[in-house]
C-alpha cells in the first residue's frame, strides 16, 4: 500500500491507524497463535507467559515501529509543516518518502533523531527490567535498541545518512 499524505495530518494516532490497517492480518494472526495454548489449558502461569508474549509484540515490536516512523514524520513536519510525504508499507518495512526538498543537516537530523530515541526507550526499558527482574521488559528493550540497526547504510535511514553526505553542496530549498 503506497499513499500520499500531507505532513500536517500526520499524527501519531493517524500513524497507528494506518499501522493497523496495513498489518491487520499479522497482528490477527498473531494474536490466534498465542491464545491456542489457552484453549488447551488455562492457567494463571499461562496466561501470564501469553500476556507477556503480548507485550513483546505489541509494545516491542509493534509499537517500537510505529513510534520509530512517527517521529520522522515528527522531525519533517518541524522542517516543513505544509509538505507530503508518501508512505510505503510493504510485508518486513515500512518506507517514508518526503515530498520535501531537504539540506543535508536536515536529513542527517531526520534520520538519526527518530533511531536514537527510539534506543533511548529501550536503553530505559532494559534499565526498569533489569531492577524489577522482568526478562520481557528486557526483551522489549533490545528491540527498540536494535532499531540502530536501520542506521547502516543499506537500509532505509543509513541511506539517507550516506545521500546527506555526499550531496555536500548547499541548495536552496523551494
Amino acid at each position: 500500500m503506497k499513499k500520499i499524505y500531507q505532513l500536517k495530518n500526520l499524527t501519531f494516532y493517524e500513524i497507528l491507524k494506518l499501522f493497523i490497517q496495513s498489518y491487520s492480518i499479522l497482528v490477527a494472526f498473531f494474536i490466534l497463535i498465542s491464545i491456542i495454548p489457552l484453549f488447551i489449558d488455562v492457567y494463571w502461569a499461562l496466561i501470564t507467559i501469553v500476556l507477556k508474549m503480548q507485550f513483546v509484540f505489541f509494545i516491542g515490536v509493534f509499537l517500537s515501529y510505529i513510534l520509530h516512523e512517527y517521529l520522522h514524520v515528527f522531525f519533517l513536519r518541524k522542517i516543513d509543516g505544509e509538505g507530503i510525504v508518501e508512505i510505503k508499507f510493504s510485508f518486513a518495512k515500512v518506507s517514508i518518502f518526503p515530498k520535501i526538498i531537504l539540506m543535508p543537516n536536515e536529513i542527517i537530523k531526520v534520520a538519526t533523531l527518530p533511531v536514537i530515541i527510539v534506543a533511548l526507550i529501550g536503553l530505559s526499558l532494559i534499565f526498569v527490567g533489569s531492577l524489577t527482574e522482568q526478562f520481557f521488559l528486557r526483551v522489549t528493550g533490545w528491540i527498540y535498541v536494535l532499531h540502530l540497526i536501520n542506521l547502516v547504510p543499506p537500509l532505509g535511514d543509513g541511506r539517507m545518512l550516506l545521500k546527506a553526505f555526499l550531496n555536500k553542496k548547499d541548495f536552496e530549498r523551494r
